[in-house]
């Protein structure tokens, strides 16, 4: 009897140690590195599948610069982390030029606009300008509306000496996310720090960001309307609790959203 007892307490440590591994691997095989996190100068600019890729983008971006900068070439520093991502949340090789111009250490003229010697000798050029400064004149007028219910945590405006560029109203966990006004999803996915964004171009050079969403109800491209619900309230990237960043800009330019909802 005092066999058959060992024999048994054996077996059962056995299966205890192989639920354990099978756990672990079950564990280690839905988090497992999957992507690439890459950090130019110490920012992070895009989450990529493989590096081999990334690299190609940024030859081809290099070849475009070339077209108007004869031997040009990055000097800033990329590094790479592994790391574990939803592939719905990699960045778009768009973005990621967008990104490496953007945080190029050498002043870099986006690929698509005109040298500023061109554009004033251009007469459709100066019209064009004084249309965009009547759109403007009109983005001003318009009233948004207010994102979410809530109380405002966080004005527009200088926060622990860094400029805080929007304004944060926090709500629970799941509280809907309106679309502001009349516009075109321009950005859905994942932007470091930010957590889950929505960006919507509504037009005249006014465009709406909505941050650290626990969950995106639409799609880049896709036309909302004002009302609209397209995200709900979260506390993804870096963030100390439930609630929306609610960003408006004017030709790229942080405006105080106060002022407009």
């Amino acid at each position: 009897m005092n066999y058959i007892y060992k024999f048994e307490k054996k077996v059962h440590f056995i299966i205890v140690i192989l639920i354990t591994l099978i756990l672990c691997l079950v564990f280690y095989l839905e988090y497992k590195p999957n992507a690439y996190e890459i950090r130019m100068n110490n920012e992070c600019i895009a989450y990529v599948k493989n590096i081999e890729a990334f690299e190609a983008s940024i030859k081809d971006l290099e070849k475009e610069l070339n077209k108007k900068f004869k031997k040009f070439k990055f000097t800033d520093k990329f590094t790479y982390s592994k790391i574990h991502i939803e592939y719905k949340y990699l960045t778009s090789k768009n973005d990621i030029e967008k990104n490496i111009i953007n945080n190029s250490k050498t002043k870099v003229e986006p690929i698509e606009i005109k040298k500023t010697t061109e554009i004033k000798k251009s007469t459709q050029i100066k019209q064009n300008t004084v249309k965009e400064k009547a759109k403007v004149a009109a983005t001003n007028k318009i009233r948004l509306l207010r994102p979410c219910n809530g109380r405002v945590s966080s004005s527009f405006g200088m926060r622990n000496g860094k400029m805080h560029k929007g304004m944060d109203i926090a709500n629970h966990m799941g509280s809907t996310i309106h679309s502001a006004y009349d516009g075109v999803v321009s950005y859905a996915g994942w932007i470091s720090g930010y957590g889950k964004v929505i960006k919507i171009d509504h037009g005249g050079g006014l465009e709406t960001t909505y941050a650290h969403c626990s969950s995106i109800n639409v799609k880049k491209n896709q036309h909302v309307k004002k009302g609209d619900k397209i995200g709900e309230v979260g506390s993804t990237g870096r963030s100390t609790g439930p609630h929306v960043h609610f960003e408006v800009r004017v030709n790229g330019v942080p405006q105080n959203p106060a002022k407009y909802v």
